[in-house]
């Protein structure tokens, strides 16, 4: 625990970005932030918002508010005044950050610390070795890469992610702006033999972009590297009436879970698609799911709150929504979703699936 006051971070490699982290994983890890306050406390009730206040060199400081009962959008603090703070808490980072890429790696370490404290699967920064077999399109844009791993490898989880390490040498400098030696892509499907794993990567490819690069120029027997890995947040959806909310970068993710759907009552599942093709992506799925599909050819926010506020009109309620859309969508969807649905933030996860 520290004992001594924080020490600021002054250094200006560091200092400009820090609003901007913060904000981000305010917004954008709820469901993380929960976990570390609950290592800490215990369990919380569905009515708590936790939040991160400040980022030092050793570590950070939170609170935990409680939003009046009578607030059906719990967890959104722009909705209500939260009453008076609850809890203030300090977390230790594992090592103290020194410079800004310090930081992702400190708050993925006190996550997994805090996952493992609660006996739930975390997220593990360890080294993976996959073996690339062969690569179609399952559509147009979708492109499958299929690899070998041994088989206590892969867990087959839906929206189960790997943090892929990306050949330095297919960024291009004129194009790749900011480039990342890495990027996230989630497991399709894993198909277990005696002696291996077949994994399935689904990949999206648009444009003359990084992953794209990577994805398509991989050939038969290549090492890829994976250098981190975590579960998706879905347990919510096992009960009450759920809405499923795609793009093509989340369809692997969709077809998964209704693969593996637990959940007695049939799902709504809305896919908007900028290329009318991609739409054929679920009907190469397995599931024996019945759904009610809602198909959108664009990039609209207003067409999926127009076709939710349908349902609505229809008398449709939900208990639930997953969804994994563009950054830019999902601020705009994600206050409106928890004013229409009276919905708080442990019932929905809205992810950023890309920029």
């Amino acid at each position: 625990m520290q004992t001594l006051p924080p020490t600021p971070i002054s250094d200006p490699n560091i200092t400009p970005f820090l609003a901007d982290i913060i904000s981000h994983i305010n917004d954008e890890h709820t469901h993380d932030l929960r976990t570390i306050a609950e290592a800490k406390l215990g369990g919380l009730s569905q009515q708590i918002a936790v939040s991160v206040e400040q980022i030092y060199h050793h570590g950070f400081e939170m609170k935990v508010c409680q939003f009046a009962t009578h607030n059906a959008i719990a967890n959104t603090p722009s909705q209500e005044k939260p009453l008076p703070v609850l809890h203030r808490l300090w977390v230790d980072f594992d090592q103290p950050i020194e410079q800004l890429e310090d930081l992702m790696m400190a708050y993925v370490k006190v996550l997994e610390r805090s996952q493992r404290k609660l006996g739930r699967l975390p997220i593990q920064t360890l080294e993976r070795k996959f073996t690339f077999l062969q690569g179609f399109f399952v559509t147009e844009n979708m492109y499958r890469m299929v690899l070998t791993a041994p088989n206590d490898t892969v867990i087959d989880q839906a929206g189960y992610a790997y943090l892929f390490d990306i050949d330095e040498s297919l960024v291009d400098n004129t194009k790749d702006s900011r480039p990342r030696p890495h990027r996230y892509y989630t497991l399709r499907q894993v198909t277990q033999t005696t002696s291996n794993a077949q994994v399935w990567i689904d990949v999206y490819v648009h444009g003359d972009n990084l992953g794209s690069r990577w994805a398509t120029s991989r050939k038969l027997g290549d090492t890829i590297t994976t250098q981190r890995e975590f579960a998706e947040h879905v347990h919510h959806l096992h009960d009450g009436k759920a809405l499923l909310i795609a793009d093509e970068t989340s369809l692997p993710t969709v077809a998964r879970l209704l693969e593996q759907w637990q959940n007695p009552i049939p799902p709504v599942v809305m896919v908007m698609t900028h290329n009318a093709t991609e739409q054929a992506y679920l009907s190469h799925s397995t599931s024996a799911t019945p759904y009610r599909l809602i198909q959108i050819n664009h990039y609209d926010s207003h067409d999926i709150q127009g076709h939710i506020q349908q349902l609505l009109d229809e008398q449709m309620t939900f208990d639930s929504v997953w969804g994994g859309l563009q950054a830019g969508l999902v601020k705009t969807l994600r206050p409106w979703l928890q004013q229409a649905l009276a919905m708080n933030r442990q019932q929905m996860v809205l992810k950023v699936y890309w920029r």
